[in-house]
């Protein structure tokens, strides 16, 4: 017997996120948001705060030393992490069956990089564009291809 399914987009940028599902009445609605606790923080209230100065051992010159790794790459890391976990959740949980990951190729690398094999493979595909500030209204003409019913054996 085949089964009905509805994709369920997660729609995410390096500091938001929505879960969003087609309804009966073919309209998106978001079912789940998140955002990071950094989105809008500038880089020194996140614990930098420019470059440090070194002295060169030949004079006594003295030189800015470049960051080790940008705090908004961090947060933009850790956001990754918490999206990757509510998508394992919530497909563990049965709330979805299949999804189409949407943002920015470098989010979307870092969010497909964690997934478990098991729920990569609810991965339907990819929309490698930022949509993640579209409203909900806009969504459909790029959404529409993806949100047609699958049926599966």
């Amino acid at each position: 017997m085949s089964q009905h399914h509805l994709p369920c987009f997660v729609i995410a940028d390096g500091g938001q996120a929505r879960f969003i599902q087609p309804g009966a009445d073919e309209a998106l609605h978001v079912w789940a948001a998140l955002e990071s606790p950094t989105l809008h923080q500038k880089a020194h209230d996140m614990g930098s705060d420019g470059p440090g100065r070194a002295f060169e051992s030949a004079t006594p010159t003295r030189h800015a030393m470049a960051p080790r790794s940008d705090p908004h790459e961090r947060a933009e890391v850790a956001f990754a992490d918490l999206v990757t976990e509510r998508i394992r959740a919530e497909a563990a949980e049965g709330t979805f069956n299949e999804f189409v990951l949407v943002g920015p190729a470098p989010v979307l690398a870092e969010i497909q990089r964690r997934l478990d094999p098991r729920t990569q493979a609810l991965v339907m595909g990819t929309v490698a564009k930022d949509l993640v500030n579209v409203p909900l209204d806009q969504l459909w003409p790029h959404l529409k291809p993806w949100a047609h019913p699958v049926r599966r054996a």
